[in-house]
């Protein structure tokens, strides 16, 4: 019997191509790859940057404001404010844009306060080894007069773009039917007394003092005041202080601003006898070189402060306003007495 071999015809359409992967192709999907992996590296590394300068940023801003609070804390403890201290031989010498020197009292066991005796906690603006701008915080002590050699504690602030300062006076007068003229406790200043003092920033000549304790020598030798800074730099400054206006409240009227009051040295005059037993608030602002008593403690009830930092201080980019954090407040002398 013949066996028939049959052959299976397999249609032209099912049979399978093999072809290799020509070098364009490899070529094209190289560059792909590279372009994909570019991307994301590119990414990864704009992220990083992003998540460093936002760090960076919430890091300053934090030590600003807990800086700022602690000088606040230290402001609202004080008894008074001083002109300067030591006070017979000064180092530190009070102004509106560098320095506050506060005075707060010490208290016994029993949480009364020991009569002469005052803790000194001073803050000044200075410029750091680098060129930056730092808020320096110095202790020193008075006892029935004697001062204690001031001592370099921490610094409170960096990068500060500024620091200013307001001393001003709260009082409150009570209208008398018998006369048209009251006494101040401190003296009033307008706003060119106020632009002159501020640009006296020379710092008080002295040498080294010897610190205690674990604190470091104070002096012209290992501190520079703003009074090294160009004259533009300064300027800018005082220009971009807070601005406090005086004012004399008779009920809600501003006696001041209607004309019907002025300040003439220590006294406030009024162009009409104020009606009797009528409270009179009297707000204004006063040298923080002025001094009330032997002690060098100043009139000053209230201190307006603002402290400006810099943001962006660990980036290249120069700064502008918007880099700019500002902090400000009215802070009252909780423990203030009447001299």
């Amino acid at each position: 019997m013949d066996v028939m071999t049959m052959n299976t015809i397999i249609p032209s359409s099912h049979k399978r191509t093999r072809r290799g992967i020509t070098l364009v192709e490899t070529a094209m999907a190289s560059a792909v790859l590279l372009m994909m992996g570019g991307l994301i590296i590119q990414g990864t590394r704009l992220t990083a940057k992003t998540m460093s300068s936002v760090k960076s940023v919430a890091m300053v801003s934090r030590d600003a404001n807990v800086g700022f609070q602690k000088i606040i804390d230290d402001v609202r403890k004080s008894e008074s404010l001083m002109t300067q201290y030591p006070v017979e031989s000064p180092i530190f010498v009070a102004d509106n844009v560098t320095s506050v020197i506060c005075r707060q009292p010490i208290a016994d066991i029993d949480g009364n306060p020991i009569e002469g005796s005052y803790n000194i906690v001073i803050y000044r603006m200075e410029l750091a080894a680098d060129g930056t701008r730092v808020v320096a915080r110095y202790k020193g002590r008075m006892d029935n007069g004697a001062c204690a050699d001031p001592v370099f504690d921490d610094i409170v602030a960096e990068n500060v773009v500024c620091f200013n300062l307001r001393y001003t006076v709260n009082e409150m007068l009570i209208g008398n039917a018998s006369t048209q003229t009251f006494a101040l406790k401190g003296t009033p200043i307008g706003s060119s007394e106020v632009q002159a003092n501020d640009g006296d920033l020379v710092a008080p000549e002295g040498g080294e003092v010897e610190g205690e304790g674990d604190g470091e020598q104070v002096g012209r030798g290992n501190s520079r005041l703003l009074s090294d800074l160009p004259a533009p730099a300064v300027a800018a400054i005082i220009a971009n202080r807070i601005p406090v206006a005086a004012e004399i409240m008779l009920g809600t009227v501003d006696a001041l601003a209607g004309e019907d009051a002025t300040f003439s040295g220590k006294t406030v005059a009024f162009a009409r006898i104020p009606n009797w037993g009528v409270p009179i608030g009297v707000e204004y602002q006063v040298s923080p070189t002025e001094a009330v008593d032997s002690d060098a403690s100043s009139p000053t009830t209230a201190l307006v402060l603002e402290l400006k930092s810099d943001s962006k201080a660990q980036s290249p980019e120069p700064m502008t306003e918007k880099d700019v954090m500002a902090y400000n407040t009215t802070v009252k002398l909780m423990n203030k007495g009447d001299h």
